[in-house]
């Protein structure tokens, strides 16, 4: 028969729901920090011209419910559809970055897309990738990833019925989630989305 105490311990512990995984950067208690949100995407990833500003516009979206920064705290960085032939650098990122005074800079770089259509029926199949690190403006250290390196992430929708603005959805909403949930105190039930593929290096570790 159970004790009394033990009783008491089971009922007062945490359910799923309620437990959460601590973050691995607490920007959630910074309140008063501004975050500066630059996606690029990569020569080589195949990335459609759109996918750049839509991701950055749903990480703001993702920063301000999940992790708590105020919107007027999110700065962008332009869309390369406002100006196509605009040049670019990660050092003028930065310096834009530290002309509106943001604390963090989040750099994100798309390195894989693909979007494929899967017969006449508006059915796709797709996966995005990317490599994100977030640091500190005035320092120019790394904050998050704990590696100090960019972080792969990569997502995949082996089906979607939706047509393709909902893979896009799925999977964009993805990579954000598997961003800023190191950014605040997760709940547990919600830390692994069903688009998120694990990372190669993970896997290698657990045949080891």
């Amino acid at each position: 028969m159970m004790s009394s105490c033990t009783l008491l311990g089971f009922l007062l512990s945490p359910s799923s729901s309620e437990q959460k995984i601590a973050a691995q950067f607490p920007l959630y208690a910074q309140k008063d920090k501004s975050v500066y949100l630059a996606v690029r995407a990569s020569p080589g990833s195949r990335a459609d011209a759109d996918i750049p500003g839509l991701l950055q516009k749903t990480l703001a979206a993702d920063f301000q419910r999940k992790v708590g920064v105020p919107s007027e705290k999110i700065f962008q960085m332009p869309s390369v559809l406002q100006n196509p032939s605009a040049s670019f650098s990660w050092s003028q990122v930065e310096e834009e970055a530290r002309r509106l005074q943001a604390a963090y800079l989040l750099s994100i770089e798309i390195v894989e897309f693909e979007a494929v259509p899967l017969g006449p029926q508006n059915y796709y199949m797709g996966s995005l990738a990317v490599r994100a690190i977030l640091s500190e403006i005035q320092t120019g250290q790394t904050v998050w990833p704990p590696e100090k390196t960019p972080r792969l992430i990569r997502t995949a929708v082996d089906f979607e019925a939706n047509g393709r603005s909902q893979l896009l959805y799925r999977m964009l909403s993805a990579v954000s989630h598997c961003i800023v949930r190191h950014l605040y105190p997760c709940p547990k039930n919600a830390f692994r989305v069903s688009e998120e593929m694990e990372p190669l290096e993970s896997l290698m570790n657990q045949t080891e």
